[in-house]
């Protein structure tokens, strides 16, 4: 009897039990690679948590730490799930993939109690408090400063972290307000009364209906009670 021939993708797989490629070390890997993302994301080595899912596979234990360089494809740094690339310049030009799983400890702002849908935001309902995050989209709200003025979209509940999408720009006229539309052309000016169809912020146009003849006009929001038509 002829004796089996083994695949060719069963022989390499034999071959890599029985003589596995040997890593550099996990520990010197990791520092490496948590350096790198500390750079990226300019925040300190101790807030940066990378653990290896698929390390390299070339042997690169004999190479001195310093003499590797870390590399991502990724133009913009970002967390979670991600490829890079190991290369030792000294050696030659050439690339070593391998992948990793990536969280940073930021300080972001978090419910301090259930906020209610269009609650003005400030530092009375929400509490700055440092947790370990996995992804950047949508991005969580960081400063302070990014909550004036601001109210919230929906309900956000006590503990949750805010994210961008869940606030907007407080408005300075609410849909259904009354506001004073002034019409104006050359020395004329006639002011009517009327309802905005929508919120608006000093700046932006806003659809208003006009009290007296019902009309729908589109004017530009002067301030909190004062629309101006364009011509």
């Amino acid at each position: 009897m002829k004796p089996t021939r083994l695949p060719i993708s069963v022989f390499f797989l034999l071959m890599l039990f029985f003589n596995p490629v040997e890593g550099i070390n996990k520990q010197q890997l990791v520092s490496l690679v948590k350096g790198y993302f500390a750079n990226q994301f300019n925040v300190p080595v101790t807030d940066v948590v990378v653990n290896i899912v698929n390390p390299p596979r070339r042997d690169l234990s004999a190479v001195p730490i310093d003499k590797i360089r870390v590399s991502s494809r990724t133009k913009i740094p970002r967390l979670g799930y991600q490829s890079l690339w190991l290369s030792v310049p000294s050696e030659g030009v050439y690339q070593e993939p391998m992948s990793v799983r990536l969280s940073v400890y930021k300080t972001v702002a978090v419910a301090r109690h259930t906020i209610a849908r269009n609650e003005t935001l400030s530092g009375e309902n929400v509490v700055f408090k440092r947790v370990l995050l996995s992804s950047f989209d949508p991005k969580p709200v960081t400063e302070i400063d990014s909550l004036n003025g601001f109210i919230s979209r929906q309900v956000i509940q006590e503990g949750k972290v805010l994210k961008q999408y869940m606030i907007t720009v407080s408005p300075d006229i609410i849909a259904g307000e009354k506001v004073k539309v002034l019409l104006s052309r050359g020395t004329l000016t006639v002011i009517a009364n009327a309802r905005t169809k929508s919120d608006a912020c000093i700046g932006d146009k806003v659809r208003v209906v006009c009290d007296n003849t019902r009309k729908t006009l589109t004017a530009r929001v002067m301030n909190k009670d004062t629309v101006m038509v364009e011509y």
